[in-house]
Order: structure tokens, then C-alpha cells, then sequence
């Protein structure tokens, strides 16, 4: 389907092989138990943990798997990257979290007091530390009494003040509108997405797409659980604690597609397939952009040896906003009668006729 492309023909001596399999969820948190389904399903037909691998377009979209993953006792690698909870800049926001939940965590604070920059320097931060110890004081209590802050530049003041209305503000927040109401806070009083955003590295966008699915991951939970900031940070923290102590066995691989070129699997599950995902946002504006987006889909297509798993959402949460999904256009080329539809036994979406017309494939 690329217009600018060498013309080839490709040939194998092995069998034909198992056709494609296709899966079209509800949402992600179903795209991710029915990936991990099926994984456990191969586990079980003898497949070898290390020959299983989960690509996607973009580093965001790892969150709901490998919470799936976790929950189900599977170990897994994120090849040339972080899991999602340990990424710098989510760790970041879980720091601002933490310290609106327990003003006494001085680790926390100390990660965040000066992030984005505030004009403290390393002694300056040293010196208020030294002058919240004298004081019987947190270094987030420190940061909200400005008597304290004699020597410090301008800047610096101005600065503290701001974070401590912002931190104050966030945690009032959190008590009446839930961990969103918090985060929302913190994002807008801090600007740390154009912080983020703007370092002027490749990771730019990945940052921005990180930030955003924690929105939504926090938006989900409040919607879903409903436990407050409190809850949230305890629902981290033991999804967090699930990598400590882990073996060193064979574990499935987590990628995006790109880190994927060279390398082959005997399975290969792709999700996210959807427009404004694979192809992404930012390409489908320019006809050379979605090409090379089609070249990157081929890299997919053929690292699995003996699997190919496809999966898409109808709904998917962007940056806390519902947004409905169309299937990507690269699966709608895939011909007819190289796939068939996989159909986990608890799965009801196609059986109750809510596939609309875009959702046929």
C-alpha cells in the first residue's frame, strides 16, 4: 500500500503457518487481560516465556499490560526502557503525590522541591533542610514557612511560595475530587508538562504520552475504586513492588515497535492497533509520515515465527478524556484471508452484535 516503496517478492521455504490472529476489545484493560490470557494459553501448550513478545507504537501504551502482567505473577522485560511506574517523570508526579499524603516524607520532597527548576541551588537546598531540622520540621513544612527562607534568591522565594500554595491547594483538592482533583492540581500549579516537554530530547513527546495515560490511569482508578489519592498511591505501590525480588528467568518482552527491528519471536501479540495510534497522531498529517508508519507496522508483522496476535480498542482513554477508537487502517490492508477472529470464552463484545461499521475488519 506505500506508493514509494522497491518492488520485491518474498518467499519462505517453511509451512504456511497459523494465519493471524485478531482481537477487537471493549478497551484497554480488556485488550490487556485477553493478550495476558492468551499468553498464559501458550504458557500452557509448552511455549517458552522468553520466545513471547508484546510490541507497541508507543512507550504509554505498556501501563495496562504490565499491570495485567503483574497481577498474574508473569514475569517481563522492558526492552530499551523503563516499566511505566519507574519512568523519571512519573516518578516525579508520584513524588508530589506522596508528599500531599505524608508531609513527613522528606525523600519525596527532596526529589520534587526543586523540579522544575526553582532556583535552588544544591546548597540552598542543603540549607533549608538544615534549617527544617532545627526547627523540628518536615522539608515540606519548611518550604510553606517563608521566615525560613532568609538568603535565598528571589527567585528561590517566589518559587517556594508558589509550591507551597500549589501543594496546600493539591491536597485540598484531593480530598474532595480524588487522586484527579490532586494530580490535575499539581500538573497546572507546577507546569511541569512544559517542563516536561520541553528538554529538547527525542523523549519530548514519549514524556507528554507518559504523563497523559497517568492521567488517565488516575481517572480510571477514581472512577473505578474510588479510594482517594491515599488509595491510589497504595495501588502503586503494590504494582511497584511486584518487580523487587524477581528471579532471573525467562521473562515475555516489552517493546515498542522500533526497538523490535532485527529481533524475532516464535509469538508476537501487537496492540494498540488503532488510528492516531499506529499510525500515530503526529503522522497521519503527512502522507510520507504514515509510509514510514506502514514500514514500521511490516517490522511487526514479521518478527513473530510462528504467532501473530493483533489487538485493538473501541475506547481508549487519552489524557483523562474517553475518546472512541477506529480500528487502524493497517489492519483493514491485512487481506481477509490471512487472519481469523480470536475469541476468548468470556469475551461478549462481538457476540452481541456491537461491532459497528468501522469495526469491521
Amino acid at each position: 500500500n506505500n506508493r514509494l516503496r522497491k518492488d520485491k517478492r518474498l518467499r519462505t521455504d517453511n509451512p504456511p503457518g497459523d494465519k493471524l490472529q485478531t482481537f477487537k476489545a471493549t478497551g484497554p484493560a480488556e485488550e490487556a487481560e485477553t493478550i495476558v490470557d492468551r499468553i498464559q494459553g501458550l504458557l500452557g501448550e509448552g511455549a517458552d516465556l522468553s520466545q513471547i513478545a508484546i510490541f507497541y507504537r508507543a512507550h504509554w501504551l505498556s501501563r495496562a499490560i504490565e499491570q495485567v502482567l503483574k497481577e498474574k505473577g508473569i514475569p517481563y522485560d522492558i526492552v530499551g526502557g523503563l516499566s511505566f511506574f519507574e519512568r523519571r517523570e512519573i516518578k516525579d508526579l508520584l513524588a508530589y503525590l506522596r508528599v500531599l499524603v505524608n508531609p513527613l516524607d522528606d525523600v519525596s520532597m527532596e526529589r520534587i522541591v526543586n523540579v522544575p527548576p526553582r532556583g535552588l541551588g544544591k546548597q540552598s537546598i542543603e540549607k533549608l533542610r538544615g534549617l527544617a531540622q532545627q526547627h523540628g520540621m518536615s522539608l515540606r513544612e519548611a518550604v510553606a514557612v517563608p521566615e525560613l527562607h532568609a538568603g535565598l534568591s528571589a527567585k528561590a522565594k517566589k518559587s517556594l511560595s508558589q509550591l507551597a500554595f500549589t501543594l496546600e491547594t493539591a491536597q485540598q483538592n484531593s480530598v474532595h475530587k480524588g487522586a484527579h482533583g490532586a494530580l490535575a492540581t499539581i500538573l497546572e500549579g507546577t507546569e511541569y508538562l512544559n517542563y516536561a516537554t520541553g528538554l529538547g530530547d527525542p523523549e519530548d513527546i514519549a514524556r507528554e504520552e507518559n504523563i497523559q495515560e497517568l492521567v488517565s490511569d488516575v481517572v480510571t482508578f477514581d472512577e473505578d475504586i474510588g479510594e482517594g489519592l491515599a488509595g491510589y498511591l497504595q495501588h502503586v505501590s503494590l504494582l511497584t513492588s511486584a518487580d523487587r525480588g524477581a528471579d532471573d528467568g525467562p521473562r515475555v518482552q516489552m517493546m515498542t515497535v522500533h526497538a523490535a527491528k532485527g529481533l524475532e519471536f516464535d509469538h508476537v501479540f501487537v496492540a494498540g492497533l488503532e488510528e492516531g495510534v499506529f499510525p500515530s497522531m503526529r503522522a497521519l498529517d503527512d502522507k510520507d509520515g504514515v509510509e514510514e508508519e506502514r514500514r514500521l507496522m511490516y517490522v511487526a508483522l514479521t518478527r513473530g515465527r510462528r504467532t501473530l496476535f493483533l489487538s485493538c480498542a473501541r475506547e481508549r482513554m487519552v489524557a483523562g478524556q474517553m475518546e472512541r477508537m477506529q480500528p487502524s487502517r493497517f489492519w483493514r490492508e491485512i487481506p481477509a484471508d490471512c487472519v481469523e477472529t480470536w475469541q476468548a470464552v468470556w469475551h461478549s463484545f462481538e457476540a452481541e452484535g456491537g461491532g459497528d461499521a468501522e469495526w469491521s475488519v
